[in-house]
């Protein structure tokens, strides 16, 4: 009789009890396997390791015949090779501050609030050490600000010019590197985060915060929800004891959880630029490297701006400029940015439209209609 106590036998029969060993079907997909079995980062690694070491299969192949027509064999492919499930640790990086406070065009009542949070910033250690607030309030020692507004008005220049005002670099956090694929990472990249932040004593930058401050699942009906709810919580143990400064943006504050909204000290709203503000900054633009800067009317240019934001108004200058270099004497004009501010307005108004359904409220007429029809 043949003998079936081959070496892949073995090894199947290896591979059945270790499954079974943890509650699993032997015959469940390897997918469903994978999603269900958390491996630690050392273990991911070594059986990464393991099956990449694995010499691949030979796939045979045959497309071609000889004279006589009979198949002749081609020479075996070699299969991809299987992706390694490894994921490296997070790198995060330490920048000197671009803008400083002086960089940063404001309308008066959001400088107002921002030189207030800096003048709280500054007496934050004597008011907990010095009057003892750290005893009623004892995770009250993380910094934390919120900026939010519309894009492109200046949130995160805001962020950097707090960072340079007190002499330190700050990190960028991108949360689409922070989340991770393997359930329970995300966590530990945050723990990361701010322990990375804390050794280097620097201003902690998170960016879109909607997508990380945003509502717990009140619900969890799968893996994913039950990993979004652990990243939150693991988010607000770390501003429970975090020690220094931390930085939020966003353009969607409405989606903040309650529980993030309390711990943070102080939310300041960047918004549109003002008349005299957009006037600052048609001024900053007019550089005299530019030829005709000084002769552009700034009057007509900030009335025609309202309703825009810096971001917007830099790339109507931008293309201005791109304009008048067509010109036989490229020389700027106050025409080149009015046609300018016009295309920029116009496909800001395209683009929200397309991307919002028009929604009209039925008359009572429409509504009789629908339900005498049915």
């Amino acid at each position: 009789m043949e003998n079936m106590n081959t070496p892949h036998s073995q090894s199947a029969a290896t591979d059945t009890e270790s499954l079974l060993r943890h509650g699993l079907d032997p015959l469940q997909d390897d997918d469903d396997i994978n999603d269900t079995i958390t491996i630690a980062p050392n273990e991911r690694d070594a059986q990464s390791a393991h099956h990449t070491a694995s010499p691949a299969r030979p796939v045979a192949a045959v497309s071609s015949a000889d004279s006589n027509g009979a198949p002749v064999a081609q020479p075996p492919a070699t299969a991809a090779p299987e992706e390694k499930k490894t994921e490296p640790g997070m790198q995060f990086n330490l920048s000197v501050p671009l803008y400083s406070l002086e960089d940063v065009v404001l309308n008066a009542d959001t400088r107002e609030k921002l030189e207030t949070l800096l003048t709280l910033i500054r007496k934050h250690d004597f008011i907990y050490s010095v009057w003892g607030l750290s005893s009623v309030d004892p995770g009250g020692r993380c910094v934390s600000v919120n900026f939010y507004g519309p894009p492109g008005t200046g949130k995160t220049m805001c962020a950097m010019a707090l960072a340079h005002t007190f002499g330190k670099k700050i990190i960028d956090v991108d949360y689409a590197e922070l989340e991770s694929k393997y359930v329970g990472d995300t966590g530990k990249n945050i723990e990361a985060a701010f322990r990375f932040a804390k050794e280097n004593d620097a201003v902690l930058f998170f960016d879109e915060a909607d997508s990380i401050l945003g509502k717990r699942m009140s619900q969890v009906t799968q893996a994913t929800d039950h990993a979004v709810n652990t990243s939150r919580a693991v988010m607000l143990k770390q501003l429970d004891h975090y020690d220094g400064i931390v930085v939020f943006a966003t353009n969607l504050a409405e989606n903040f959880d309650k529980a993030f909204s309390r711990r943070i000290l102080s939310h300041i709203e960047v918004g549109l630029p003002d008349a005299p503000s957009r006037r600052i900054l048609w001024q900053k633009f007019m550089m005299p490297t530019v030829p005709g800067s000084a002769e552009v009317d700034l009057q007509q240019l900030v009335e025609a701006s309202a309703d825009m934001s810096g971001g917007d108004m830099k790339n109507a200058f931008v293309k201005a400029c791109s304009l008048a270099c067509l010109e036989q004497q490229p020389k700027l004009s106050t025409e080149h940015l009015l046609e300018t501010i016009a295309h920029v307005k116009k496909a800001n108004h395209d683009v929200s439209s397309s991307s919002t359904p028009s929604v009209r409220a039925l008359s009572t007429e429409e509504i009789n209609e629908i339900v005498n029809s049915k």
